[in-house]
This record gives structure tokens, C-alpha cells and sequence, in this order.
């Protein structure tokens, strides 16, 4: 029987957001420099959490675990018509060495693309439980995507994901193009994600439309990701009205975030109709990057989108902003009065951690201290 936690004391707050061909291996962007403003992403106090929680009547009494359901009341969350996500994959319930194409996700169902014939299931590393995606890019092989397709103006993004290179050595065991995902849209004119450019030497966050929008191409202050480890990336896309500056793109990876507001994304009426996460490793090279290798074995974990920004996550702080460590949630029921998701601690720590109730702005409009057990 799962543990019901309710939690009674939720602070408010209306913190306002601080915030190339389908299969083309060529780099988005031009050598250097921002097309246009950075972005953020949900931040603020969220509040402090003190008041503690209530565990079968018992404030303070007991802790969260694995699959237990937690409610955080409170005002002002909004409405949600679907409370959960498109779609929600731990990858723990697939046999290992199967491959994970149509098969059904925790929530949701993974769907056939290019590249799609290739992930599996594995235990071979995991960002949390027993098992991942296995992605294995190779020389003949450099797609390896987890396919959705849906059409959708606006769009969250959340995974681990972990790059071991063949060959560890540097320069040559790392790639001058990664994407870990990419969106597309208008017969693949539409495109936006993230790449990893020149091994580890630079990241962008980037949209390109060829039918008459603006292309972003954002550089991160501090280009680097880590190898041999996993990573958090979170990404946020909303399409612009046709004619009206108000679309926005950005993406926080392993803490650095970058991205643009305000503009006008794309030039037509057009949805997008993609998600590909994986994604792409190139084994050539070019001129300015003169190194090629064999491939890598990537691995993707608790993979969540989503059509909506409306979400719970668990975090090591009790300010938002100030959290080193999120893990999306799993919500069941959401109200403009109370949200009960069911807890998925990822990778966190036993011990005190905070619940953040995000709206569909990308407000934190609530926070309670919770204790992970």
C-alpha cells in the first residue's frame, strides 16, 4: 500500500519567472556570440518549507519514499486539463536488450522515427533504479532517437543523460556535434534543442525556421558538460503567435542556462511534431574540428515532456533557484487549490528536500519541506 503524505503547510508565492535537414550532422549556428536575450527559468524563494508535513495525521512524523502520493494545498496553481505528461519513461518496467521502439512508457508510448531501431533497454547504467535507454552511436549508426510525435506550440523537456565515447581518449574519443535531443516541425524546417559543439568546448540552445521566423543561437557563458557522468537538462519552448514576438526558447543544462525571449520563433502557423532524444553523434570531422571517432554509448533516463510547463519537482534547496539537484514529479490530480503527485526521488539523497509546485507561466507558486526516506 503506497503512504499518503499530506503536506499542511504550503508557502505561496507569485514569484515571477526570472526567466539543418532531419538528419543533417552539421552544427546550428554561426561561429560565436547571441542573436538575442537570455532567458531563465523558474525561480525565487518558493518559501522556506518550515512548517514541516503531516504523515497520517502526524506533522513531522514520518518521511516520502518511492511511489508514495503526496498532496501540497494551496492557492492560485492554476488549472491543468491533463495532470500529468504526454508522456513519462523510468525505462525500469523493459527487458534488457529490447528494443524500445512502440513500446509503452510509464506514461505514455515511445513511437517510430528515424533512428528509432536503434535504443534499448539496459542495466548497464542507470541515473536511478535498475535500468536506462540505451543509445549506441557508432560509426554506421550516429541516430539513435527516442521518437514522440505529437503536434505542439509549447513544449518541457526534462532527462538525465550520461556519454561514455568508445575510445575516452581526448580529442579523438569525443565528437564536434552532439545532440542529446532535437524538436522538429514544418516537414523538419522547423528545428530546436541543444548541441554540443567541438567535444566540450561549447553548448548552444538553439530555433531555426525556414519559412520566415527568427533563428536563435544562444552560447552558454561557461561551454562544458561532463563525460562519464550523468547530467540534468531541462528545456522550455513556447511557439510565437504568428506576426507577435512572444515566443521564447531556452534550456538549463547541468546548471548553465541560456536561451531567448520576447521573439518571434517562427513565420508561419506551423506546429511542431517531433521529439527525438538521443539523439545525433557524428564520427567525421571538419576543419575546425579535425578528430574522428568511433562512436559512444549514450544513455538516457527519466525522460518527461510534456505540452504544458505546469509541473512538480523535488530539489535539494528551499529556494528554487538555489536547488543543485531537481527531479521531475509524477503528478495524478491538479486543481487551482491542490496538486498530489506520486514521488519519484531520482537521484536525490535521503533526507530533507522540497516540493515545488510550477504553474503554467513557469511560476513557483509553492514549496513544502518534505523528508525523503
Amino acid at each position: 500500500m503506497r503512504l499518503v503524505v499530506v503536506a499542511t503547510v504550503i508557502v505561496t508565492a507569485a514569484i515571477v519567472a526570472s526567466c539543418d535537414g532531419s538528419d543533417s550532422d552539421e552544427p546550428i549556428g554561426g561561429s560565436g556570440g547571441s542573436t538575442t536575450g537570455g532567458g531563465g527559468t523558474a525561480s525565487g524563494s518558493g518559501g522556506d518549507g518550515t512548517g514541516g508535513t503531516s504523515v497520517g495525521g502526524h506533522a513531522g512524523s514520518g518521511g516520502a519514499s518511492q511511489g508514495d502520493s503526496i498532496t501540497l494545498p494551496g492557492i492560485g496553481f492554476g488549472t491543468k486539463a491533463q495532470p500529468g505528461p504526454v508522456l513519462y519513461d523510468d525505462f525500469e518496467g523493459g527487458n534488457v536488450g529490447a528494443n524500445i521502439e512502440n513500446q509503452p512508457a510509464v506514461v505514455g508510448q515511445w513511437n517510430t522515427g528515424a533512428g528509432s531501431s536503434n535504443p534499448v533497454y539496459t542495466d548497464t547504467e542507470a541515473h536511478a533504479g535498475q535500468r536506462a535507454c540505451h543509445h549506441p552511436f557508432t560509426t554506421s549508426e550516429t541516430n539513435s532517437s527516442l521518437p514522440l510525435n505529437l503536434d505542439f506550440d509549447k513544449a518541457y523537456l526534462d532527462f538525465w543523460v550520461r556519454a561514455d565515447p568508445l575510445d575516452p581518449t581526448e580529442p579523438d574519443g569525443l565528437t564536434r556535434n552532439w545532440k542529446p535531443f532535437r524538436l522538429y516541425g514544418d516537414n523538419d524546417a522547423m528545428q530546436s534543442g541543444v548541441t554540443m559543439l567541438n567535444g566540450a568546448e561549447a553548448m548552444i540552445v538553439y530555433y531555426i525556421d525556414g519559412s520566415g521566423g527568427t533563428d536563435v543561437t544562444e552560447w552558454y557563458g561557461a561551454p562544458t558538460y561532463p563525460r562519464q557522468q550523468w547530467f540534468h537538462i531541462q528545456y522550455w519552448l513556447e511557439l510565437n503567435d504568428v506576426g507577435v514576438a512572444n515566443g521564447m526558447v531556452r534550456a538549463l543544462v547541468d546548471g548553465q542556462m541560456d536561451g531567448a525571449t520576447a521573439i518571434e520563433l517562427r513565420g508561419s502557423s506551423a506546429p511542431m511534431n517531433q521529439v527525438r532524444v538521443g539523439h545525433y553523434w557524428a564520427t567525421d570531422s571538419v576543419s575546425g574540428w579535425p578528430y574522428t571517432n568511433p562512436g559512444a554509448d549514450v544513455f538516457v533516463d527519466s525522460v518527461y515532456f510534456d505540452t504544458s510547463w505546469a509541473r512538480v519537482e523535488l530539489g535539494n534547496a528551499a529556494d528554487y533557484s538555489s536547488c543543485t539537484h531537481r527531479e521531475i514529479q509524477l503528478v495524478t490530480a491538479w486543481s487551482d487549490t491542490e496538486v498530489t503527485f506520486t514521488v519519484q526521488p531520482g537521484s536525490l539523497a535521503a533526507g530533507p528536500v522540497w516540493a515545488f509546485v510550477i504553474d503554467e507561466s513557469d511560476q513557483v507558486q509553492a514549496s513544502s519541506a518534505l523528508t525523503l526516506q
